[in-house]
């Protein structure tokens, strides 16, 4: 469950990262650790592009259909409204922002696969990922949460291997995911615990 420390942190990473995106261009230190991650060898591609698609809308979708299927309705509903929810945030945010993506800034960029299209402050794959991380962490604490995470953590660093998406992009996105993961949580929380809540007149038949 999102907590209020959990909140204030993500915003304040989703604050500074804003701050300083939002100019446009990229600092020197950004650039660096950009360059670091996608310089990895390109034998790296076929091996992470399928985590990757975790953060894609597609692939998101996919795993809330997988989890209904498995008979975890409440989680696989509550996954998908975050991931949709956390998408259409990212898209906002990145009109809001207008910061070019690694190509667009001039940076010498090795693109990987499909060109990527748009501004790039937030990453969306990273947004989605983390959103749906966060859910996943809530419904099953350890067990899976920690490897949820650990995926959304590949997936931001792919979207720097493959070019799309500078440090801050992903940083913003992931601080984005994990509010809205835990709003969405926190809701379907408050209206189940409602719904399975005794009423007068059911204590009258007991």
């Amino acid at each position: 469950m999102l907590t209020v420390e959990i909140l204030g942190a993500s915003l304040a990473v989703l604050g500074v990262s804003w701050v300083i995106a939002a100019p446009g261009g990229a600092p020197e230190w950004e650039q660096s650790v950009f360059r670091l991650f996608n310089g990895l060898p390109d034998w790296l591609f076929p091996v992470i592009w399928g985590p990757m698609q975790l953060g894609s809308l597609v692939g998101a979708l996919l795993v809330a259909f997988g989890l209904f299927a498995a008979q975890r309705r409440a989680c696989a509903v509550t996954y998908a409204a975050a991931v949709v929810i956390g998408w259409l945030v990212a898209v906002g945010v990145k009109q809001v922002v207008g910061r070019e993506r690694p190509v667009g800034a001039g940076l010498d960029v090795m693109v990987r696969g499909a060109d990527a299209s748009g501004f790039g402050f937030i990453s969306g794959h990273t947004t989605v990922a983390f959103a749906g991380a966060t859910v996943i962490w809530a419904f099953y604490r350890r067990s899976w949460g920690l490897a949820a995470f650990g995926l959304a953590g590949v997936v931001g660093i792919s979207r720097m291997y493959v070019g799309a998406h500078l440090p801050l992009d992903v940083v913003g996105g992931a601080a984005v995911g994990v509010v809205v993961g835990g709003l969405v949580t926190l809701i379907e929380h408050i209206i189940g615990s409602r719904r399975e809540a005794p009423t007068i007149e059911d204590g009258m038949h007991n």
